[in-house]
């Protein structure tokens, strides 16, 4: 067995999150531009001390209809708001910086008009923010291990893809169910050729264990927008996301661990996994920086080790194995197409339009502590 302690430094924002959002009423947004994120038990039981403030809250959540919904929140909003002005602080559970599109967008939110209530629920729906992982015994943002271990697999399957030398995309195409034209695209095949298994206890990967990796002298998140752009420019279709991402700049540390195991055909050595992780990334890093140029990004934030990327919008050609990629495109008219290359990428926004763009996601450094 070898183990490699390591270091991962964020270079652009990155989003890995679980599935969990900051429910309507779990916040309010501070006009400095800060996400006050509360124990709604705690605010319940401050309220529930003012029987006039009791009696409103508990007949507007009675009601249940969307003008007396929006009514709720804003005097949710008031009432968080005064409390955290009188030095009142102690419902609060976490303060996170918000980009200052975000602090318009809640405020025009809060202030809308008895005209809006009619769309009140879909409204809600666009303002979903969703968490990054998240610590609570620490308090802290965290990488999980399986995040960068996806990261270390896909370069490794990269590196080694001229096993299935003489094959295409189209190789690995199957029809999901007897008497349908579609295809599925199995990946899973393909990788299983690379990496010589056939049941999972012989994937050599299950050698390679990456422990979560823990935040280095406190950590800073942000909230953005994601919004999506077509690598020529232009704004594509899909709709803003919301997302808590962890800043540029922020280090965690944690390790990597090369175990030893008969039941494996075939193990992935050290170095190999370290010159797949130099040569994949470098290269999707080159091709990425030149579309950046085109949006008028600069990718100046590379730094000394092993650029690697990770989390949600790493982009498909970061999760594919270059060759045999079949990534689905829509096109005009609503139709889907599969392209080894995609027409689009995300990227942080200070605003839901996408008119002041930050930087793509998921770029990190990982540095080995004592190779």
């Amino acid at each position: 067995m070898k183990e490699y302690k390591i270091k991962l430094r964020i270079l652009t924002p990155v989003h890995i999150g679980t599935g969990e959002v900051f429910e309507p009423l779990s916040f309010f947004v501070k006009e400095e531009g800060i996400l006050v994120e509360v124990d709604f038990s705690k605010i319940c039981q401050l309220i529930a001390k003012s029987e006039k403030g009791k009696k409103e809250f508990l007949n507007l959540a009675q009601k249940g209809t969307p003008s007396a919904l929006l009514e709720l929140y804003r005097l949710f909003d008031s009432i968080c708001k005064g409390l955290y002005r009188h030095g009142k602080r102690d419902f609060v559970k976490r303060e996170i910086k918000v980009c200052r599109g975000l602090v318009e967008h809640y405020l025009d939110f809060i202030k809308s008009g008895r005209e809006f209530t009619d769309r009140v629920q879909q409204e809600f729906k666009k303002f979903e923010i969703f968490k990054t992982a998240f610590s609570l015994n620490e308090k802290e943002p965290f990488i999980p291990g399986s995040s960068l271990k996806g990261s270390i697999r896909t370069a490794v399957l990269n590196y080694f893809k001229n096993k299935a030398k003489g094959k295409s995309a189209q190789d690995y195409l199957e029809v999901k169910e007897k008497g349908k034209k579609r295809k599925n695209y199995r990946a899973d095949k393909l990788e299983k050729e690379i990496l010589n298994y056939g049941n999972p206890e012989e994937d050599p990967f299950k050698l390679i264990k990456v422990s979560d990796l823990r935040a280095i002298n406190g950590v800073k998140t942000q909230i953005v927008y994601a919004v999506n752009r077509k690598k020529t420019g232009e704004r594509a279709r899909g709709p803003y996301q919301i997302l808590e991402v962890i800043e540029a700049g922020a280090e965690f540390e944690g390790k990597i661990i090369f175990m030893e195991e008969f039941r494996v055909k075939w193990k992935i050595k050290e170095r190999d996994v370290f010159q797949a992780l130099n040569e994949f990334y470098q290269k999707e890093f080159k091709k990425e920086a030149e579309i950046l140029k085109g949006l008028r990004i600069e990718a100046d934030w590379i730094s000394e080790g092993c650029l690697v990327k990770l989390g949600k919008h790493s982009g498909a050609e970061c999760m594919t194995v270059e060759g045999f990629r079949a990534i689905k495109v829509k096109t005009t008219g609503g139709r889907v197409k599969e392209l080894p290359y995609a027409t689009t990428i995300w990227l942080a926004s200070e605003d839901r339009k996408g008119e002041n763009l930050i930087a793509p996601f998921g770029w990190a450094i990982l540095k080995l502590k004592n190779v």
